[in-house]
């Protein structure tokens, strides 16, 4: 390694001893069939939690303040749901 601790770098030397594997098409498509759907949760899971979140700043401020009541609060979650 050369360089200061925050920005150390391996020699060029070093790394060209490592060989890399490239897979074919059809290995890249089987990867791609089996972790797709993971990705596609991840998505799912990432945009429910922005939706609470929104429902969660939309509806905190006013149930604390007392503007809106827990019943009206759940009528207004239900719609948005």
């Amino acid at each position: 390694m050369t360089g200061t601790s925050g920005r150390q770098r391996a020699r060029t030397e070093a790394l060209a001893a490592y060989y890399v594997v490239i897979p074919d098409a059809p290995i890249w498509r089987a990867f791609g069939d089996l972790i797709g759907p993971t990705f596609e949760r991840i998505k799912a899971a990432g945009d429910e939690s922005d939706t609470l979140a929104q429902t969660r700043d939309l509806l905190l401020p006013k149930l604390m303040s007392g503007e809106v009541r827990l019943k009206e609060a759940e009528r207004i979650v239900g719609e948005v749901i």
